[in-house]
């Protein structure tokens, strides 16, 4: 389940990062949900909409199981994860990708091979 919310939180992060330009405005007319990051995002159908369309798979295997188990939208998004700002995680992903690259330069770069030691066989 961990891999499964993870690949939602990358697919909704992407897609909101694409298209906020006129999600911000759509959430202003129909509302946004204070999140547990001292936030705000979309309201819950409305990712819940999104998901089913960025993944088919999710949607016919997962969202049947949890509407069974709790048809209220709130608690689907925060049982998947979801319930963040996703701008807050979308600084959060840069931060963390900056610091990667940075590691990655850090690394030693070996642009010589290693000699080997000549032979001391006399013919």
């Amino acid at each position: 389940m961990n891999k499964i919310r993870e690949q939602l939180k990358d697919r909704w992060l992407d897609y909101w990062e694409k298209n906020r330009s006129w999600i911000i405005p759509s959430c202003r007319y129909n509302g946004y949900r204070k999140t547990a990051d001292n936030g705000r995002r979309p309201r819950s159908d409305f990712i819940i909409v999104v998901l089913t369309v960025l993944s088919n798979q999710f949607a016919l295997t997962w969202l049947e199981i949890l509407y069974s188990l709790n048809s209220n939208e709130d608690d689907i998004i925060k049982a998947l994860g979801l319930d963040f700002d996703p701008d807050i995680e979308l600084k959060k992903r840069e931060e963390e990708r900056e610091k990667l690259e940075q590691q990655a330069h850090l690394l030693p770069v070996e642009n010589e091979q290693k000699k080997l030691p000549e032979s001391s066989e006399e013919e």
